[in-house]
């Protein structure tokens, strides 16, 4: 979906948002709208709400879904 839509992918640590990723954002002043994707452990409220208009996804594992 983010190559359609012509979106870069951007990665971080969990627990707060890396630099690179703190340094594009704030480079690209017209992002206003972030797609966060994992759970809390895979990326944490502080790191999420460190960017513009973030909306959080969370994806199932296979094993929850074959467990369905």
């Amino acid at each position: 979906m983010a190559a359609i839509e012509g979106m870069p992918i951007l990665l971080t640590q969990s627990n707060t948002l890396s630099t690179a990723t703190a340094e594009y954002i704030k480079a690209n002043t017209g992002i206003t709208k972030t797609y966060v994707i994992g759970g809390y452990a895979s990326v944490s409220d502080v790191a999420m709400n460190s960017t513009p208009g973030a909306e959080k996804y969370m994806v199932q594992t296979d094993m929850q879904l074959m467990q369905q």
